[in-house]
């Protein structure tokens, strides 16, 4: 005789629904940063290949494990929560307040902590507990985008990027041709 299939009780019912609004700030940051990706890179490759931006990030590089960790720390715990802050904002209706603020905390995060990250990922992969969080913390992003990617709304959102992509490069195109000699 086969075991019967464990059901959930009511207390994990409403350890779902208390989890629900977590798990949809997450995944809103998580599709904004993806948003926002094609935006600021631009600006972080710029801001990257600043001689003093570079000099640090070697600095970073060579300081140990619980350093890097230390100096991350700093800019992350200023940014983040400004960033669910900004979402407060947005769902009260201050949507220039909130706009503002996610763009302050965006460009915090993009231009600093990932700098400093990234520079510094090898020594704080060396913490485990640090390794373990940031592998929940990409299988978590991946999954929500996988899930976020599948969707109609996504779907959509992309067919109107490449509108706007479309416009945009035969406006430049017909710039070029009011600037080039006519022949």
């Amino acid at each position: 005789m086969s075991e019967p299939v464990p059901t959930r009780g009511p207390g994990s019912r409403v350890v779902h629904w208390l989890l629900a609004p977590i798990r949809v700030i997450v995944a809103v940051i998580v599709v904004l940063d993806e948003l926002a990706r094609p935006i600021y890179r631009p600006v972080a490759a710029w801001f990257a290949s600043l001689r003093l931006v570079r000099r640090a990030e070697a600095l970073v590089a060579t300081l140990p494990p619980y350093a890097v960790l230390g100096i991350l720390a700093v800019p992350l715990i200023g940014v983040e929560p400004l960033k669910v802050l900004a979402l407060i904002w947005l769902s009260q209706g201050r949507l220039v307040a909130g706009v503002v603020l996610m763009g302050i905390a965006y460009a915090g995060s993009f231009l600093l902590v990932e700098r400093i990250y990234d520079a510094g990922h090898a020594q704080l992969m060396k913490i485990r507990w640090v390794a373990v969080i940031m592998t929940a913390v990409t299988r978590i992003r991946q999954a929500v985008l996988q899930w976020v990617r599948g969707t109609a709304v996504w779907a959509a959102a992309m067919a109107a990027v490449a509108r706007v992509k479309a416009w945009r490069l035969s406006i430049v195109q017909a710039l070029r041709a009011l600037r080039s000699p006519s022949s």
